[in-house]
């Protein structure tokens, strides 16, 4: 039996049976167009159908680029043929899974466990989305230009392995969507798993890390330095290379040694309050590294230095310089002075570039053929200098990224067989414990990562990557308790970690416990207040509570460390439900200063003014200039559902109340079963006082998901709320 790599998609109607069941005639006419769309699409690019089973296709690609480019091309055909098809005809939506795999061919059948994950994924997809897998996510990464959502792990009926799942969008992913994705996920969790009492305890423990005075802590809440990328000053765009990136990671290394001293990679969303930027010029065989040392908060330097020398000096000179930064960390953090130890890497100057190269292809994206050059690199590294631990654990980890590509078992034996290498050569590395750990979990001997993993902590307790690792071993076995406790005691050894305690925190979402991941979160923000992933996080969970006020805090203080058009909107819709108008003007200005084409935000502003006394006449001009730019968009498409329920909501309150019934009507003709058009549709009516209209419309839009604290709380929907009819309806539709 032929075993091969393939892509598999497996596609469906969203919808099929109800419109199958409201006009059999019509459904399958719109199913042969489906199917005409889909064959289209997927020959283009150079796909197969493997099997037709009703509305349902499953198909197959050589390639994960090939099945994720149909895909998409899909998606956008199909929202083309229902912007050009009659008004009265309902949509045509599909959704789509993708994963990569290796699978049986006999007798034209495809078989394995690899086509039943493609198959799960795709009722996992919402409508007009495709759901991939981890495989082929990096597999394409850094091609995807459509928006793209990580979904985490996600369960998979009748699958035992742990998949990682990411959601595509080609028309876009809103904040219902992460709603949507955030509340599902909760509801699994809490219907799944009752937590026994010691796993309150420990909760409690955990918590009692945290709530530490700040005053007990000398100088700063806590002793993080960001380490920027060394320029490399010998080239004119002074962009980093394979040389100073790896001087700069065998400094971050050497540096994260001193005790209570955490060392983060700087531009990563989280910002410390010590900052450490250089460069390197080579010159022949001379190099001169320079360094700056400084306070974010006042842009005051704490000192700074250059060192020259002969590139075959290297080490010598990063020695220098560790030693130089350590003693002035010491001192800014009041800390007794420690000196790092030294490179104990290679003293073969040419083994030590190669290595340095074959780190620089490690990480760049994803790929075989990155993989494959990072190995022979580190393998000539090897001919210099056969005892160079390091380049054996860069093999080791290369190949442990090619099995993660194509889940080939023979790369995870390759592996291993190079961090045992490394580990014969030098076992107080704990960098290869680690990676020898992930591929015994990988390979199912859980014992053998635990002892491998254990042996890692010991090594280098503030590694908040070994404490998910360690985690992810008891997860693979259902001992969440267990996974739970390692976390803890990571953050016993580590109080102040925020990497850690982010982990753990993300842990907490996963299984449930959203109230006590926002304590985590929260109290790791005292100790590391920039740090824009955990705000967002911490934002998503409190918008789920219905805690508005701390969830637009959370969201403005993470647009303020990495501003987006998207993020100021998201802040000022999320003050907006709060009923904090001033606030939600602000976000709503700053993100059209982002994006000054979105008729949207333009509707959104004007709708916070309306709520002011005496701002009446500015919204009024924000809704003109939403007509003005909605009617451009609609001169480019004349059948864009969403631009018409913008336009209903800005007529109705410039008085034109019959172009904006019109145009809602335009837009549930074009769109009847849209969360976000009906929802809109429900603010129009009630916005008209027509009751016999709006409360069908409540029904729809209860029934299509839309969170109902969110119907709670919008001002514009109050009227709505104090009719006699309005808490039947909200009765019959919860229970239902």
């Amino acid at each position: 039996m032929e075993r091969r790599q393939l892509a598999l998609m497996f596609t469906d109607i969203v919808g099929y049976s109800k419109l199958m069941g409201a006009d059999e005639p019509l459904t399958i006419e719109l199913l042969g167009e489906y199917r005409r769309i889909l064959l289209a699409k997927i020959e283009d690019n150079h796909g197969r159908v493997v099997q037709f089973i009703g509305d349902a296709v499953f198909a197959c690609f050589d390639t994960a680029r090939e099945a994720v480019n149909a895909g998409v091309a899909i998606q956008k055909a199909l929202a083309r043929y229902n912007i050009d098809a009659e008004p009265d005809r309902p949509p045509l939506q599909s959704r789509i899974g993708i994963h990569l795999g290796e699978v049986s061919l006999k007798d034209d059948t495809l078989l394995g466990d690899d086509v039943n994950i493609a198959a799960r994924l795709e009722p996992l997809a919402v409508a007009d989305g495709i759901c991939i897998s981890e495989t082929v996510y990096q597999a394409v990464k850094d091609e995807i230009t459509d928006p793209v959502k990580k979904l985490g792990v996600q369960p998979l009926k009748n699958i035992d392995s742990k998949v990682t799942v990411y959601l595509v969008r080609p028309g876009g992913i809103g904040l219902r969507t992460h709603v949507h994705y955030f509340m599902r996920k909760t509801r699994q969790k809490f219907g799944a798993y009752r937590y026994p009492i010691a796993a309150c305890l420990l909760a409690l423990i955990a918590a009692s890390f945290y709530f530490i005075p700040l005053w007990l802590v000398p100088g700063y809440s806590a002793n993080y330095v960001e380490i920027a990328d060394f320029r490399n000053l010998s080239s004119e765009s002074e962009e980093p290379d394979y040389f100073s990136a790896g001087v700069t990671e065998a400094l971050r290394s050497q540096l994260a040694d001193i005790h209570d001293v955490y060392i983060l990679e700087a531009d990563k969303g989280v910002r410390a309050p010590v900052r450490l930027e250089g460069s390197i010029q080579k010159a022949g065989e001379n190099i001169r590294i320079a360094y700056r040392l400084f306070r974010r908060e006042d842009n005051v330097q704490i000192a700074g230095g250059k060192l020259d020398g002969l590139y075959q000096d290297i080490f010598i000179l990063q020695d220098r310089i560790v030693a130089e930064i350590a003693s002035y960390l010491a001192k800014e953090f009041e800390l007794d002075n420690f000196r790092p130890a030294a490179v104990k890497i290679t003293s073969d100057i040419t083994a030590y570039d190669y290595y340095m190269q074959g780190l620089e292809y490690l990480g760049k994206p994803r790929s075989q053929e990155n993989y494959d050059a990072a190995i022979k690199l580190m393998s000539t590294a090897l001919v210099h200098d056969k005892k160079f631990a390091g380049a054996s654990v860069g093999i080791c980890r290369a190949y442990r990224g090619k099995f993660e590509l194509s889940k080939v078992t023979s790369l995870l034996q390759r592996a291993e067989e190079h961090c045992l290498d490394a580990l014969a050569l030098d076992d107080s590395d704990a960098h290869a414990h680690i990676a020898l750990g992930m591929i015994y979990r990988d390979k199912g001997d859980y014992q053998k990562a635990k002892k491998t993993l254990d042996i890692a902590s010991k090594l280098d307790r503030n590694n908040a990557d070994l404490a998910m690792v360690q985690a992810s071993v008891y997860q693979a076995t259902n001992k969440l308790d267990l996974a739970e406790s390692t976390f803890l005691d990571a953050i016993a050894n580590n109080p102040r970690n925020v990497l850690i305690a982010g982990e753990y925190a993300s842990f907490l979402i996963e299984t449930g416990r959203i109230k006590d991941a926002i304590g985590i979160l929260e109290n790791s923000l005292a100790i590391l207040p920039d740090n824009e992933p955990q705000l967002s996080n911490l934002g998503v969970a409190y918008f789920y509570l219905g805690k508005y006020r701390q969830s637009a805090d959370a969201f403005e203080k993470a647009v303020n460390i990495v501003p987006t058009g998207t993020g100021f909107a998201n802040s000022g819709s999320v003050y907006y439900f709060a009923g904090e108008y001033e606030k939600a003007i602000d976000m709503y200005r700053k993100a059209i200063r982002l994006s000054p084409t979105d008729y949207r935000l333009y509707v959104y502003l004007a709708d916070s003014l309306r709520m002011l006394p005496g701002r009446k006449p500015e919204a009024l001009d924000e809704y003109r200039k939403a007509v003005k730019l909605g009617s451009e968009h609609l001169g480019i498409n004349e059948n864009n559902a969403h631009v018409y329920q913008h336009l209903a909501i800005a007529y109705l309150y410039l008085g034109n109340h019959e172009q904006g019934k019109a145009c809602i009507e335009k837009a549930l003709s074009l769109r009847p079963e849209d969360m976000d058009i009906l929802y809109m549709g429900l603010r129009f009516w009630v916005g008209l006082g027509d009751y016999e209209t709006a409360l069908p419309l409540l029904e729809k839009v209860l029934a299509s998901g839309y969170p109902m604290h969110l119907i709670d709380a919008d001002p514009e929907l109050k009227e709505l709320r104090n009719h006699d009819e309005y808490q039947q309806v909200v009765l019959t539709q919860t229970q239902e």
